[in-house]
């Protein structure tokens, strides 16, 4: 799960930020970025399912949703607010890394 956070919250989450902006304003880029949302949602359910146990599938959908829009907001504040390689960064990407397990695993 820490690879996955950190991964999404870099280099490769940040191409999705661009695309959700675009998302808002033209219908080919809001259809890649769901399909890209759900793809995304569909391989985080897998490692929810592994981490819960026995949930339902609405409930592992709602947590990868809930999951994926910490990981958006952090990924914004790791990049564009605090600076990347900062110290606050890192406590953001800890600290998030903490929530989205016991997010995943029903602990929160």
């Amino acid at each position: 799960m820490p690879g996955l956070i950190s991964n999404w919250t870099t280099g490769a989450g940040s191409v999705f930020a661009t695309l959700s902006l675009l998302a808002f304003h033209q219908d080919r880029f809001r259809e890649l970025n769901r399909e890209i949302y759900e793809a995304f949602y569909d391989q985080l359910s897998g490692v929810i399912e592994r981490a819960a146990g026995e949930v339902t599938k609405a409930e592992i959908a709602s947590r990868a949703k809930l999951i994926t829009a910490i990981l958006d907001g952090v990924a914004v504040q790791t990049n564009a607010a605090l600076g990347v390689g900062s110290d606050a960064q890192g406590e953001l990407l800890d600290r998030a890394t903490v929530l989205v397990i016991e997010l995943a695993s029903g602990r929160r």
